[in-house]
């Protein structure tokens, strides 16, 4: 049942090096005064959310997606390139693409872990980037990623969250909807002209505590607590 895409586990190649630009995330310092103190704090400019819990009445399952992320998958190989030669001593600062690029044959090939130690468990969700309503944003991302055709008028709001706070302070907005088989107007798996690969899965709400608390299987805070908010507002998980 937890059988992961084999296409979406194939992963090689993998490289690392300083980031120039980005159209997702920017980094930035702050300076400021706290009780006569100067102090200063690096942050990083990203942009808001929206994820969704959707129910499916008709299978009585959750429905979330999975899918490979990076950061995730780096995280979990830590210790195999956090000493690589790409970066300067023990610190965070890495070389310059020069200089990375002059050492690049002397460096020997790091050895990465199976492309499953990135997959993740996710509430269906999507960055806030255009101006159009949330409860918008929310409609397009259930049927791009899931294939539930959703109206808006069928989302509610549960909360709001501050993430990444000690980094971003992003804002992600929590809704949640009900589907049924037939609402589903197409097989979801995300954009693939934005290079989206993602499974949905339905995860039977019998199963939904154990799985909450299966530490093996990857998965954000926020789908933590729509999983706890579900129990005790909708239907409690046993």
């Amino acid at each position: 049942i937890f059988n992961i895409n084999s296409t979406m586990n194939d992963i090689s190649e993998v490289k690392i090096g300083p980031l120039s630009e980005s159209k997702y995330i920017q980094p930035f310092r702050v300076t400021y005064t706290q009780n006569k103190t100067q102090k200063i704090w690096d942050c990083i400019r990203q942009h808001d959310s929206i994820a969704v819990l959707i129910y499916n009445k008709t299978r009585d399952t959750l429905i979330l997606v999975k899918q490979f992320r990076p950061a995730v998958f780096m995280s979990s190989n830590k210790p195999v390139w956090e000493n690589s030669e790409i970066f300067k001593g023990n610190s965070l600062k890495m070389k310059s693409s020069v200089e990375s690029k002059d050492e690049e044959c002397s460096v020997q090939p790091l050895q990465y872990g199976p492309g499953s130690e990135g997959i993740t468990y996710e509430l269906c969700a999507g960055i806030v980037d255009k101006p159009v309503s949330l409860e918008q944003i929310a409609h397009e991302e259930i049927l791009e990623e899931t294939g539930y055709n959703v109206p808006v008028q069928n989302l509610s709001f549960v909360n709001g969250f501050w993430s990444n706070i000690g980094t971003a302070g992003s804002h992600q907005s929590l809704y949640y909807c009900e589907v049924t088989d037939d609402m589903m107007t197409t097989a979801g798996g995300g954009n693939p002209i934005e290079g989206e690969l993602i499974d949905v899965y339905h995860l039977p709400l019998k199963e939904a505590l154990g799985f909450l608390f299966d530490t093996s299987k990857k998965k954000s805070a926020g789908l933590c607590f729509g999983f706890m908010w579900f129990s005790q507002f909708i239907k409690p998980l046993k």
